[in-house]
């Protein structure tokens, strides 16, 4: 209604994505419609990581999980090397104890 600028929030993708915005004007005897076809570019890769973990563990032990980002110097390149962890555990009492890049 009455807008004359539109932000299109792209989120995360994986991979080139196409959409199309249609905008409608309507007027007192019609109704227009402008169909804009939209690209949009995947120009940061996704992280490609493995989890390192000791190759046997008893169960009781404290064990440290930490993540190694192999293409890490690609997406520093295109401004995205600062990662953010989530981490979950489940099926076992743990306690979790969240550091920075572990």
């Amino acid at each position: 209604m009455d807008q004359f600028h539109f932000t299109l929030d792209a989120g995360r993708v994986a991979g080139d994505e196409a959409l199309t915005l249609q905008f409608k004007g309507v007027y007192a005897d019609t109704v227009k419609t402008q169909d804009i076809p939209v690209v949009i570019r995947e120009a940061i890769p996704e992280p490609v990581f493995t989890l390192k973990a000791p190759a046997q563990w008893d169960g009781r032990q404290t064990i440290e999980v930490v993540p190694h980002i192999s293409n890490v110097q690609a997406m520093q390149a295109k401004g995205a090397g600062d990662l953010k962890y989530v981490w979950s555990v489940s099926g076992l009492a743990t306690i979790k104890e969240i550091e920075s890049g572990s």
